[in-house]
């Protein structure tokens, strides 16, 4: 595997950027569409404990549960 110093390092902070702002503030895009969420979906996340970044990796965005056990 080839990495790239300069690519990581970029990658980590557009991560950080997306992290620092608040969720409300970000329009997420996939496949060229904007996603919407509900105001309640929001709201749930905020008390998750997680950042923006797993908002969506971890595809709670989809309406999906956390398993916190873990």
């Amino acid at each position: 595997m080839k990495v790239d110093i300069e690519k990581l390092h970029d990658a980590k902070a557009l991560i950080n950027s997306i992290n620092s702002a608040g969720i409300e503030e970000i329009e997420f895009y996939e496949n060229g569409e904007k996603l919407y969420f509900s105001a309640e979906l929001i709201e749930k996340w905020r008390f998750i404990g997680l950042n923006n970044t797993d908002f969506i990796t971890t595809d709670y965005y989809l309406g999906t549960e956390i398993d916190q056990s873990s």
